[in-house]
């Protein structure tokens, strides 16, 4: 915080709102910059400080997300708190979803397991990549779609695909939060440490996207959603769309005027 007049640096203590910092000694609008880290700046962080309230994790995933190694890291409160938000989430994850519960269900695969077993094998081939080329924080995004990936279809996979995605993403995490996940991999009953396990593999034929879904629209409005297999022709897509009940329902016997398939997104129907 500088004063744009005096030339002069005011500590964040001496500040009374932070969100509008006036200089305290003439009420003047104070400038925000990031600068290398100074005492005469008043803008230096204590590492102790930050590891004493959030843990060493947090410390070592907001500098490894925050920039990658070639660039200037700009130290802010609010990401460090985002990434402390974002362990909590997976500590949660694990703590309330890696039960006996939920790993009573039939094996069986549906879209949502394979979508998410795409997922998981394109995080453990970006992730890879991403390490071997130090670019830690295109990583951690990796981890995190994979992690909403889990969340969204976590209780409508089969047992023995859930275990599998779990210790995975446990592995995956490791590098980058080795305390938590020494923990968590702990809980789960294993014996050995996560560092010693071996790194995911890639499953190539799970990297291909066999089917999508697609949304239906009618006059604009959203009326149903379709899984439809990547191969298919448009005609085909047209057919099985229209022998929906949804479909149907609103389509009636009113004339079709445009049919229009986005592959991958949308089909849009204007009746």
């Amino acid at each position: 915080y500088k004063n744009p007049k005096t030339g002069k640096y005011i500590s964040p203590k001496d500040i009374n709102n932070l969100e509008n910092p006036l200089d305290p000694n003439d009420n003047t609008k104070l400038e925000i910059s990031y600068e290398k880290m100074s005492k005469s700046k008043y803008n230096g962080i204590d590492p102790e400080t930050v590891i004493e309230k959030y843990g060493a994790d947090t410390a070592r995933m907001f500098i490894l997300f925050k920039a990658p190694p070639e660039k200037d890291l700009e130290w802010g409160d609010s990401d460090v708190e985002g990434q402390y938000r974002f362990l909590s989430r997976i500590w949660k994850l694990y703590k309330e979803d890696y039960t006996d519960e939920l790993f009573n269900k039939d094996n069986y695969k549906d879209q949502k397991e394979l979508d998410l077993k795409r997922n998981m094998n394109i995080a453990i081939k970006e992730i890879s990549k991403d390490i071997n080329n130090n670019q830690f924080n295109t990583g951690i995004s990796e981890l995190m779609k994979l992690y909403n990936s889990i969340s969204q279809n976590n209780k409508n996979i089969s047992s023995n695909f859930r275990k599998e995605v779990l210790k995975n993403f446990c592995i995956l995490l490791a590098p980058f939060a080795p305390h938590i996940t020494e923990e968590i991999w702990e809980e789960m009953g294993f014996k050995d440490s996560v560092h010693n396990q071996k790194w995911p593999e890639i499953d190539q034929k799970a990297l291909v996207q066999e089917s999508y879904e697609l949304v239906i629209q009618i006059n604009g409005k959203v009326r149903d959603k379709v899984f439809i297999k990547s191969n298919s022709s448009d005609d085909e897509i047209k057919e099985i769309s229209l022998n929906r009940a949804n479909v149907k329902k609103w389509v009636a016997d009113k004339e079709i005027k445009k049919f229009i398939v986005i592959k991958g997104k949308i089909i849009n129907l204007v009746v």
